[in-house]
């Protein structure tokens, strides 16, 4: 461990488990999730357009990443969509918005409030953000970090073994858990490499507002 390197296998099998294991076993409290076929980009000071970033700019996102979760306070942090960027209002960060792609969470506050990835198959980035903003917990997503990947259901992955039964069936669980501020419809079109499509719309800024869920425990 001298290297700050944590390995460790799972016998698992899915997104939702796999990283409910992560949690479960990682020695460090903060931790930050991300897909593997990730571009990353960011802002230099006074531009308005996005750059390509390299490994110097990527550690500085982590760096802040982790500031926020370990500083701040903040129980979920991440990164913007490099598509839209540009019409999010913050200057530096938005809050209570979905963090896309690449996102970071306290361990101990999910932890200590039971929220777990592994409570949907598919969808569980979705149902974790979202229940920690019906307990009172805000998020932080950059606007001067971003990211993009190479689109959804390509080979490897989650493309192995996700079924479109699997995924409407997560679907369905999700809404069931965060009614009234998730919902979900079918639709035309290829959606995952299926031959129909889902549409899930959640009301994150509204979840939030209301805390509707117990407050949770928020750590000193």
């Amino acid at each position: 461990m001298q290297s700050g390197i944590q390995t460790f296998i799972t016998p698992r099998r899915g997104i939702g488990r796999v990283r409910q294991d992560i949690i479960d076993n990682s020695i460090s409290d903060y931790i930050f999730f991300m897909d593997d076929d990730l571009r990353f980009f960011h802002r230099p000071t006074g531009s308005k357009k996005l750059s390509k970033s390299g490994p110097a700019e990527v550690g500085a996102m982590l760096i802040q990443m982790e500031r926020w979760l370990r500083e701040e306070g903040i129980a979920c942090v991440g990164l913007s969509a490099r598509y839209g960027n540009n019409w999010l209002p913050g200057e530096i960060f938005v809050e209570n918005h979905r963090p896309c792609m690449a996102y970071g969470f306290d361990k101990r506050i999910l932890q200590q409030n039971n929220i777990r990835f592994d409570d949907v198959e598919v969808c569980e980035d979705y149902h974790v953000i979202l229940s920690l903003l019906r307990r009172g917990f805000k998020n932080r997503m950059s606007v001067i970090y971003a990211c993009e990947d190479n689109g959804v259901n390509k080979d490897g992955g989650c493309s192995i073994y996700r079924t479109k039964e699997m995924v409407e069936e997560s679907m369905e669980t999700f809404v069931a858990l965060h009614k009234p501020y998730a919902r979900f419809r079918k639709t035309k079109g290829l959606t995952q490499g299926f031959d129909i499509g889902y549409e899930v719309s959640v009301q994150w800024k509204k979840a939030f507002k209301d805390k509707d869920l117990v407050h949770g425990t928020h750590i000193n």
